[in-house]
């Protein structure tokens, strides 16, 4: 069974060298409504992403021992604090500021644009969770669905041989489109296949250890892709990242 998640004072493990760092998030919920406020969940990652958040949390969730746990175990206590910025939408039209993609524009470019959504939008989990994400997470927005569909069928922390060994044809073929880790075949299904049968042939000690490289070669190319899904709850990735029609 996968271990249970939890944020961590520091990134988890990687394995590949040249890791895009996050620095401080912006407090986003002084400007979020009363049930963003209350969600346990995306409060929990708010604070994580910038203590200063539990500010403005319910009053419930500030007397939470998860919730203030969460905000010092938050890895970015020391880090600069990102800077005001202009804000464009304090000086767009009232209509503009209710049109998403446009919104979601703005706080990519400065989160502190939040304060001047429109009321619905600063109801809406998503916009808020991005908003309040770590400055450098809003690269991980792009990815396509399809690879964070591929991403939601891995273990919550991340790829292990009892679930290649399970769902071979799923993985090998997610692999094939989203990974093409040179170390072990570049984009083809079939030859992945076929080289995860070879592990077999070299003894059970030298297979089990083939198995598990490809495991952490293949995760930590993963987590280079989006480094902020592996660092924030299943349940918010489906705020972050919803896949659902």
């Amino acid at each position: 069974m996968a271990a249970a998640f939890s944020y961590q004072r520091t990134p988890p493990p990687r394995h590949l060298t040249n890791f895009p760092s996050f620095s401080r998030g912006v407090p986003v919920l002084r400007w979020a409504c009363a049930s963003i406020c209350e969600d346990k969940e995306l409060v929990q990652f708010l604070v994580w992403s910038n203590p200063c958040n539990l500010c403005w949390a319910s009053p419930a969730l500030q007397s939470d021992v998860d919730v203030v746990r969460t905000a010092l175990l938050s890895p970015y206590y020391w880090q600069a604090h990102p800077e005001t910025g202009h804000c464009v939408l304090r000086y767009a039209a009232e209509e503009m500021r209710e049109v998403k993609p446009l919104v979601l524009d703005a706080i990519a470019q400065n989160a502190y644009e939040l304060q001047f959504v429109g009321e619905g939008l600063r109801a809406d989990p998503y916009v808020v969770a991005w908003a309040g994400a770590p400055k450098g997470a809003i690269a991980d927005m792009a990815c396509g669905k399809e690879l964070v569909r591929f991403m939601k069928t891995l273990p919550p922390s991340g790829l292990t041989v009892e679930h290649v060994e399970a769902h071979a044809e799923e993985v090998f073929d997610g692999y094939a489109k989203h990974v093409q880790d040179p170390c072990f075949g570049r984009g083809r299904k079939p030859s992945m296949a076929e080289a995860w049968k070879q592990f077999e042939m070299r003894g059970p000690e030298n297979a089990a250890a083939q198995k598990e490289e490809w495991c952490r070669s293949v995760q930590a190319s993963l987590e280079k892709k989006m480094p902020l899904f592996f660092s924030v709850s299943p349940a918010i990735r489906e705020v972050l990242w919803p896949t659902r029609e």
